[in-house]
């Protein structure tokens, strides 16, 4: 009998001198583990199948799907065009190379190899959600919706393509239909049916829809309630919800620095994102609010990597980033009138701001519910208010919608300020 040695990481066996079969055993109940484990701990597994069964295109496909996952975007582009070259009509990793294209910013590339896939696949259920999910980021409402009844008429108990649906309409400002397409789901998620709530102008009984979650079981809606909240004055109330609430998932981390912010606690709102952006998943919008931070924060610690992180946001940054980091500057900004706003009346003086903080909001409000070009009409229209309600205002005050405007790809109105407060540029 052979006696064989064995090296054991974790729980699984790893026999040194193991024959084929052996190994490829092995690498199969690898590769299951791998499909349920976390992401990284995934990858690393999956490193280990492929030394074993190179040429194993189920471990390819999830290796891909893995570092996606995990924000390793251009090592999945590589090794996509390497899968393709030799299987080009795997229709799984056909799916992932359109993921892929969106993630690094190319959306016309995306949707042009999606496109092909749907004329091979027409009734591609994936396909079909990742499309409508692209032309709702265009603001393609009618295209988007049309792609879901599609999948709906084929599907009607297709729970996540409801969900789409209902969040198509949302955006696309179909109130009346988004209330009557979540009629249609059992048990619909809470923060959805709160901002129907919301959008409906029932802010109230959406204030309360939320108000006793959970926010390590459902962070969405611990958000949503902190970002209404801060919408409707109740500062007080927002603050005492982030000092209690615990920090422990990423999502709520994320959250809570969205609501720092949003309160122009700067310093707080960057070691909470970056606490986020340990999570690939979070890591990108999680660089957004370390962005601002750094850059309107007095925090020479805060602000001194902001050109770091900026330079690893941009490098992947698509127009929905763009906007939504424009919609980020903007809550950091109002949130600073608002702490200057604080500290005024703590220190027994008047308050400051007071006409620009609306204004903000308003344009904050616009930039939320609009496609690209309402958005930046809006901050444009807020930026004539802003210059003609403000003239003694410091020029930061008024630079800030230009560059709301340049990162939404649009050119200032007038040349913005390098001073302190610019956003960095890309290199």
């Amino acid at each position: 009998m052979t006696t064989q040695s064995a090296e054991r990481t974790d729980d699984w066996v790893f026999p040194s001198a193991e024959t084929e079969r052996q190994a490829r055993w092995n690498a199969a109940r690898l590769l299951d583990a791998a499909r349920w484990c976390d992401p990284e701990s995934g990858l690393e597994l999956l490193d280990w199948v492929l030394t074993v069964v190179p040429h194993s295109r189920p471990a390819r496909r999830l290796q891909i799907e893995r570092l996606l996952q995990t924000g390793h975007l251009d090592d999945a582009e590589a090794r996509l065009a390497r899968g393709l070259l030799q299987w080009p009509r795997d229709r799984r990793l056909r799916l992932l190379r359109c993921r892929c294209l969106a993630e690094i910013g190319r959306p016309d590339s995306a949707r042009e190899a999606l496109d092909s896939l749907l004329r091979d696949r027409p009734n591609d259920r994936e396909a079909l959600l990742l499309a409508a999910s692209l032309d709702c980021q265009a603001g393609r409402w009618l295209q988007a919706i049309i792609r879901l009844e599609q999948l709906l008429a084929r599907h009607p108990d297709d729970e996540v393509a409801h969900i789409e649906l209902i969040e198509t309409f949302l955006a696309a400002g179909q109130i009346e239909l988004a209330a009557d397409a979540i009629e249609r789901l059992t048990d619909p998620p809470r923060s959805l049916a709160a901002r129907v709530l919301a959008a409906q102008g029932q802010m109230l009984d959406a204030l309360q829809m939320v108000s006793n979650c959970n926010p390590a079981d459902d962070p969405e809606s611990f958000g949503l309630r902190l970002r209404w909240l801060i919408q409707t004055s109740n500062l007080e109330a927002a603050r005492l919800l982030l000092e209690d609430v615990q920090m422990s998932e990423p999502a709520v981390c994320l959250h809570a620095a969205c609501g720092w912010l949003n309160l122009g606690r700067f310093a707080m709102a960057d070691r909470l994102a970056r606490q986020a952006a340990e999570s690939p998943v979070w890591r990108r919008q999680a660089l957004e609010v370390r962005i601002v931070a750094g850059t309107l924060t007095e925090d020479a610690e805060v602000a001194a990597p902001v050109e770091d992180v900026f330079a690893e946001w941009h490098r992947h940054a698509t127009a929905a980033d763009r906007r939504r980091l424009a919609g980020r500057w903007l809550e950091g900004f109002r949130g600073e009138l608002i702490a200057d706003q604080h500290d005024a009346v703590k220190a027994g003086a008047d308050p400051v701001g007071s006409v620009l903080e609306p204004l903000l909001a308003d344009a904050l409000m616009t930039l939320e519910a609009s496609s690209d070009d309402g958005a930046s009409t809006g901050i444009g229209i807020a930026g004539n208010d802003i210059r003609s309600a403000n003239r003694d205002e410091p020029i930061e005050h008024v630079a800030c919608i230009d560059r709301c405007r340049v990162l939404l790809g649009l050119s200032p109105s007038a040349p913005p300020d390098r001073s302190r407060r610019d956003l960095p540029t890309a290199a």
